[in-house]
């Protein structure tokens, strides 16, 4: 089963000029690490982008008082649309791969819902069965 969220939980993306705005890739990032948690197999959720890029994004939020949240799963921005990046432990319990398909399927999903259109979307496996 899919995770699904509530008309509360969901967010509006924007373009301006052909780019959406760095609070809404943010917002994206953080919806979709509280999804990809949510699918069956999934026991962890990594880090995708190097770690001197994840502490610089702390510091920068604790400094304006942004709140600090788990946006583990990476959305970066480019000329021909938005990529996804999501690293992911599975419980070992059936195939990793199986897992990380899953995992694919429910961004894929949850993007359509939102009406966009990525470019690529790159499910890693970090670790299987811990």
């Amino acid at each position: 089963m899919l995770a699904t969220t509530t008309p509360r939980d969901r967010i509006s993306l924007t373009e301006k000029d052909g780019e959406i705005s760095v609070p809404e890739i943010i917002d994206l990032s953080q919806e979709l690490t509280r999804l990809v948690r949510t699918i069956p197999g999934v026991e962890a959720v990594y880090a995708t982008r190097p770690l001197a890029n994840t502490l610089v994004s702390l510091a920068v939020r604790t400094l304006t008082g942004a709140p600090i949240a788990a946006d583990l799963v990476s959305v970066q921005t480019a000329d021909a649309g938005i990529t996804i990046s999501a690293s992911i432990g599975t419980s070992g319990d059936e195939p990793a791969p199986v897992t990380a398909s899953r995992v694919h399927d429910a961004i894929v999903e949850r993007l359509t819902e939102l009406g966009v259109l990525p470019v690529s979307i790159d499910v890693r496996i970090g670790s299987v069965g811990y």
